[in-house]
């Protein structure tokens, strides 16, 4: 994993002096980074005797969207305009992207033993 070979890495290295001074564990790192840096996203979302069961891997979200209430008079947009009395939708965001702007993914990711910071810089 990173962490075994970080491990065996004086503390406190820059990236370019790893590069520099030990490229055997450069180009271990260098292949772990590109064996997980590809991607897949993924969606699901179920509905089993009337509930409604939902997942998402990566930056794939499932946002929900219904009708408004019928008893809604109008509704305003973002511009001022007033939208007559109809079906209007409602979305609702059901699930968190896994992105590296999501404190709780990078806290998974860094248990499992990868660098977040690089994660970050991407």
């Amino acid at each position: 994993s990173r962490a075994s070979i970080q491990g065996q890495l004086p503390p406190g290295l820059t990236n370019a002096q790893v590069y520099q001074h030990y490229p055997r564990h450069a180009a271990n790192l260098r292949s772990l980074e590109d064996e997980i840096s590809g991607g897949s996203t993924a969606t699901l979302a179920l509905i089993r005797e009337k509930r409604l069961f939902v997942g998402n891997v990566g930056n794939s979200r499932l946002v929900l969207c219904t009708c408004a209430p019928h008893h809604v008079p109008t509704c305003q947009t973002s511009s001022g305009h007033l939208l007559p009395n109809r079906e209007l939708l409602q979305a609702e965001q059901l699930t968190v992207d896994h992105t590296s702007s999501n404190r709780d993914e990078l806290l998974r990711l860094a248990a499992i033993g990868l660098n977040t910071e690089a994660v970050v810089k991407e």
